[in-house]
């Protein structure tokens, strides 16, 4: 099967050749090393892209500071900015290059027509979600409080220690798990 980046390197190649050919105030060198430049652009530009992971789990706890509550976004309706939250999911296979079974998930609500995933929702369904690592230097995108909230999944385990867990980011709603 030809890629789309194979076919538009290889119509690449035939304008070259019919440049040379026509031309030759180019030098063969010269339309060597600049056709060997733009077809490293390409591969370079998505060595720095970090790919989606489809996980599928239930959330065991929810970052919130002592006495806050967990709010609809029509609640944060003035805000300008995205409404967020941090969850500790526990995932049904390892997606952590540690292979821990707990990681912790920003949900980014930037969809503000997307329904709220209530208390009762978190508390009784398992998910599929969309995720994307977040660098080492990012990390602490995960890491707003100190203080995380069991739902029903979690009231039962020993949890782990936030600062242990790989930060992931999530800005789609998750989709019940089976759907």
């Amino acid at each position: 099967m030809l890629t789309p980046d194979f076919v538009s390197h290889w119509n690449f190649a035939l304008i070259w050749r019919r440049v040379l050919g026509v031309s030759n105030k180019i030098s063969v060198a010269f339309a060597i090393a600049a056709f060997a430049f733009i077809l490293a652009v390409p591969a370079t530009g998505q060595q720095g892209r970090t790919e989606e992971l489809t996980a599928e789990g239930v959330v065991v706890a929810v970052q919130l500071d002592p006495g806050a509550a967990r709010s609809a976004m029509d609640v944060n309706s003035e805000s300008l900015g995205d409404f967020a939250e941090v969850w500790m999911v526990r995932v049904n296979r390892p997606v952590s290059p540690n292979g821990a079974k707990y990681v912790l998930v920003e949900y980014t609500h930037v969809n503000r027509n997307e329904p709220f995933v209530t208390d009762s929702e978190l508390d009784s369904t398992a998910w599929k979600f969309t995720l994307r690592p977040v660098s080492e230097d990012r990390r602490g995108t995960c890491e707003w409080g100190e203080r995380y909230v069991p739902t029903t999944f979690g009231r039962h385990e020993k949890l782990p220690t936030a600062k242990t867990l790989a930060c992931f980011q999530m800005k789609t709603r998750p989709v019940p798990a089976g759907r």
